[in-house]
This record gives structure tokens, sequence and C-alpha cells, in this order.
């Protein structure tokens, strides 16, 4: 689709037009999807999912006869995008990233076209093309005059959406008045429902802030949780590049060991992460956050980690971690241990 036919089609060349754009408008779909993820995982913005379709060509020729369009420059969504978000300020946030890296042809918010005492559908709309800079690149030749549509809203206004908008459930149409009342009410309840987890978003960033504020400052005596022990350790090891910083899922599972160890507090934490420990601890290579304490456990206290906390969580050793007890820390015998509790070794 471009923006210079302008002229009305009769049905037969409408299908033959779309026939013959469907394969760059495919491509043009894959490429315009790419982009967009790229752009929000560059930003390290997390969202539920972005995909993009090509109108199939029945709802295509449909649309085209019902709206009664002049000509082809006006079917804007042949090729559509959609990008759904997790919470209400991030679609803000996708919106100002969309504004930034394309030509905007048209903007439509249906959350500002609600009154009042209005419910019902909210998504941002936009139209774009490719601004000056991606139309100048070769692999973009194709598709320096065509345009597409982006939606953007959250999980639970996609929801609604696709529950008041699938014209083959039984909700679609015009409803009995006392069931159309219910179903809006739902659609209200949604709304709130966006807002207290915007509110749960805001009190968590909140209470991260005041933890990496006190754990600057000395004061540790926090409890241990998934939001205070990343901060702890995002601070205590910031200088660690051996350290990838992540629990790979195992967040629950290692806080459950720490409090079998008997670690509940930053506090307690910190005490037997030794000046010994951080110094050795530059030497070890391709470990994470939930080695990291483990390693910190078994160094305090081998007999009680082993016997009150492993409970077989895992079977073996990484090599990197075998050879740094063999180099730093002899006293242990990490071979003895290996033989006693039957852990493998993986090279």
């Amino acid at each position: 689709m471009t923006v210079n036919e302008t002229s009305k089609m009769s049905k037969s060349e409408t299908g033959k037009w779309y026939d013959d754009n469907k394969l760059t408008n495919d491509k043009f779909c894959l490429e315009m999807e790419k982009i967009i993820r790229d752009i929000i995982e560059s930003e390290k913005l997390h969202v539920h999912i972005v995909n993009g379709r090509v109108k199939k060509k029945d709802s295509f020729l449909k649309k085209y006869e019902d709206k009664r369009y002049s000509g082809i420059n006006q079917m804007n969504d042949v090729v559509g995008i959609r990008v759904i978000t997790l919470i209400l300020e991030d679609v803000d946030k996708v919106c100002n990233l969309i504004k930034k890296a394309f030509d905007v042809v048209e903007e439509d918010d249906k959350t500002q076209k609600l009154k009042g005492n209005e419910v019902g559908y909210q998504s941002v709309h936009y139209v774009l093309k490719l601004n000056a800079t991606r139309r100048e690149l070769p692999e973009n030749q194709h598709f320096v005059d065509k345009v597409f549509e982006i939606q953007i809203r959250t999980l639970l206004q996609h929801a609604w959406a696709e529950i008041e908008h699938d014209n083959g459930y039984k909700f679609a149409g015009k409803l009995p008045k006392e069931i159309e009342r219910e179903f809006y009410l739902i659609a209200g309840t949604l709304e709130l429902m966006d807002m207290e987890f915007q509110k749960l978003s805001n009190n968590l960033t909140e209470y991260k802030k005041n933890v990496s504020t006190n754990i600057k400052e000395s004061k540790l005596e926090i409890e241990i949780n998934s939001a205070s022990l990343n901060e702890y350790l995002d601070e205590k090891f910031k200088g660690f590049n051996n350290v990838e910083k992540v629990f790979g899922n195992r967040n629950a599972l290692i806080i459950q060991e720490l409090k079998d160890f008997g670690i509940n507090t930053i506090a307690k934490l910190n005490s037997i992460i030794t000046d010994e420990f951080l110094n050795n601890y530059k030497n070890i290579t391709n470990t994470n956050y939930s080695g990291l304490i483990r390693d910190v456990m078994i160094i305090s206290n081998t007999d009680k980690y082993f016997n009150q906390v492993w409970n077989r969580n895992w079977e073996a050793f990484d090599y990197e971690s075998y050879q740094f007890y063999k180099d730093c820390y002899k006293h242990i015998n990490i071979d003895s241990i290996c033989e006693k509790y039957n852990i493998g070794i993986q090279f």
C-alpha cells in the first residue's frame, strides 16, 4: 500500500492489487515488527508482546467496500503491528519511542474519546511511515511510501478489546439492557485494575528506591526479598563484571535457602560476605547471583549448608566454581564434598 494511490478501484482491481502487493507487505510487516521490537528492547522496556499481521484478503476487501474508500491510500491498516504492555505507564513510554522512531501520519487515542461517565475500548493507534533516516537505507527502498498502523494498549485493555470486538463471540452486537450494563461494569473493573497495577508498580519502584538509599547508607536491617536482594547485590558487586547479575529464575529458591541457613535480613547476609571472599571472588568466571549466594553460604559454613539447606536443589558444581574452591579455599576440600554428597562437576 502506498500513499500515492488515490483512485477508486473495482473489487477485482482491488483484489489484484492485494495479490500483487502481498509479498512486499509481508516483508514490510516483518521489518516493522523487528524495528519496533529492537527499539523497545534497546530501552530495556519489558512488554507482553509485539506482533504484526497483514490483513487477510477477505477482510481487506470487505473493509474497502464497507468503508466506501475513494482510494487504496485510505486503507492504512493493511499492515498492522500490536504492542501489548503490562502496565499503563509503559503505553506512554512505547508511544514516545514510536513517535521518535517514525513519522506519524495519524494519531488516535481512543482513551481520550471516552467521556467521564463512559467506559469501553481503550487503545492508542498511530498510522506511521518510515522517517527520513530509515527511508534512505538501501534495505528499505521498497518501503519508502508505505504506511502501517500500530495499536498500543495494556494487557487488560487488550482482553476487553478482544471480547468486545470479536464478531464471532456471544457478546457482539446489541445486548439486552441488563446484560449490557453488567458488561460495561466489567469494563470499568478492568480499567480500575489497570490503575491498581500501575499503583502497585509505582509502590514497588518507590520501595526499591528507598532500599537502594538505605543500602548505600549502610542501613542494612532490611527484610530479604527479591527486590532488596537484587538492590544489595547490585551495589555490593557493582565492580564484578565476571558475575552475571541474574538469578536464572531461582530468586524464590535462593531466598528460601538463605532463610534455611538462618539469614533473613540484608545485614545478616552482609556479615558473612567477608573482604577475603570479595577479593577471591574477583577471580571466578561464569557465575551469577544464584551461584554467588550459594558460594557465600558454603564458604561461611560448609556443613550447615549441605546438612540444612542443600536438599539436592542442585547436583553439580560448574568447573569454574570447582576450581575456585581448589585455588582459594583448600581447607574446604571440595573433592571430599563432591564424594560425600555425590555432587558432580560440569565441564
